[in-house]
């Protein structure tokens, strides 16, 4: 296979080798798919250090700056693995994303600039523009939000993520999905702190965007037959949440800290799935759910890894995912009687996913462990670091439970949750310790007897 000449390759190589180990799941990718090392991580390096600067912007040209330079290198991103499929959806991501993100900012530095001056406006840092009385009206209101629910894909403008996520490498999915999605959400909270905004209209678009996006989104994802267009929707889908979260932080203290809390899990699940479809790719050469359903057989190893994504992904214990839905709950009683529609949408909206993240974690492992449609096939291997990147996600999410128990959220709970976290923790390390049995070979007849 071409994949096993790649790592051939590799492993003959000393110095891209030692680049092949650091750059794990990426570089990987590449070498296995192609034979040859291709230089996404020129891309991909870049994104990350803008990503962090924008997550650290002291001001408004800062924000900008970093905004747009990430959408670029996203837009190039999308486009390197199929440069002539991928056209039309980085065309779309990079026309409705860039547009209506310009639009939110551009409306945040005039409004700005009407009081404090275009320079002060650009350069004083966040907490001078919170003090500065920055008033927007509510078309100004709906505008600042614009550029920033499109980002989060929120329904109606949400059509252009299915189609990026599924021709993007997997690798460039899972930093789209795990980061750059949260650039809308923290917009929206910087715009919500600087700007004293028409809190009807605010909170009223993302309260009914966000019902409307989950309710859409968990439909459409029981639907899907791709692995990669199933997680697309699910991320569509738990923006939907945030959206909601974000409408109701005037209600509860709580709410900051479960929003936190569901960022975290979202980012660390998701990241570590779309890994996982590449790697699917790479020993099936497909992401068609319904061709698949042997691998855990085959690869006991990335099974156990890609259990730990799904289950997170269902608020199962002892994953992260079990302490954010835990505090879901938690936000339900707080917010119920000060919300007022707004909860009851909240309530709604977490009902009806909270049924269909089972339902499409439960398809996403019968890759896994599904009904055989023709039989086990033969499958490349993995190197052994991209393995690593899977364990380290799926761990990292059960790791970081305790963390996420001592949140000084709920102490009522602490002790019962920790005891839940404690005896799943067992069961499911007793469980991995035994393992998922391996393929026995069985001759295939033919007429003329046995095949060798």
């Amino acid at each position: 296979f071409q994949a096993e000449d790649g790592i051939r390759d590799v492993e003959r190589s000393r110095g891209l080798g030692d680049v092949y180990k650091r750059q794990l799941a990426s570089e990987g990718y590449s070498r296995m798919l192609f034979g040859l090392s291709r230089p996404m991580q020129v891309l991909v390096d870049p994104t990350l250090g803008l990503l962090l600067a924008f997550f650290l912007s002291k001001n408004l040209l800062e924000l900008t700056i970093m905004w747009i330079s990430v959408e670029l290198v996203v837009f190039f991103l999308i486009l390197f693995e199929r440069r002539g499929e991928a056209w039309g959806s980085a065309l779309r991501y990079i026309a409705l994303c860039v547009t209506t993100g310009d639009i939110s900012l551009f409306t945040w530095i005039a409004l700005a600039s009407l009081r404090l001056g275009l320079e002060k406006a650009l350069l004083s840092d966040f907490s001078t523009l919170a003090a500065a009385g920055i008033h927007a009206g509510p078309v100004a209101t709906a505008l600042l939000v614009i550029g920033f629910v499109t980002k989060m894909a929120l329904v109606p403008l949400h059509f252009w993520l299915p189609d990026a996520y599924a021709v993007a490498a997997p690798p460039v999915a899972a930093l789209m999905s795990g980061v750059v999605e949260k650039m809308g959400l923290y917009g929206l909270l910087r715009v919500w702190g600087t700007v004293s905004l028409s809190t009807s209209v605010f909170i009223g678009m993302l309260a009914v965007l966000g019902f409307l996006t989950a309710v859409y989104a968990s439909l459409m994802v029981a639907a899907q037959t791709d692995m990669r267009r199933l997680l697309a929707y699910s991320t569509i889908m738990h923006c939907g949440i945030m959206a909601l979260l974000v409408a109701l932080l005037p209600c509860s203290q709580a709410v900051w800290w479960l929003l936190a809390l569901y960022v975290l899990f979202h980012g660390v699940s998701k990241a570590q799935l779309f890994i996982n479809t590449g790697s699917v790719y790479l020993l099936a050469n497909t992401t068609d759910i319904h061709r698949l359903g042997y691998l855990a057989r085959t690869n006991p190893d990335l099974y156990q890894a890609t259990v730990l994504g799904a289950s997170s992904l269902m608020g199962l214990p002892p994953t992260l995912g079990f302490a954010a839905k835990a505090l879901m709950i938690y936000v339900m009683f707080e917010v119920l009687g000060r919300g007022g529609v707004y909860a009851a949408l909240y309530i709604a909206a977490v009902a009806v996913t909270s049924v269909f993240s089972i339902v499409y974690s439960m398809k996403y492992l019968g890759v896994y462990v599904g009904a055989l449609r023709g039989g086990e096939r033969p499958t490349a291997r993995l190197p052994r670091e991209q393995l690593w990147a899977e364990k380290a996600l799926g761990w990292l999410s059960v790791a970081l439970v305790p963390m996420a128990i001592a949140v000084p959220v709920v102490p009522a709970f602490s002790l019962a949750l920790a005891a839940i976290y404690v005896v799943s923790l067992a069961l499911l390390l007793y469980t991995f310790r035994s393992g998922v049995p391996r393929v026995v070979p069985i001759d295939e007849v033919w007429l003329g007897g046995v095949s060798p």
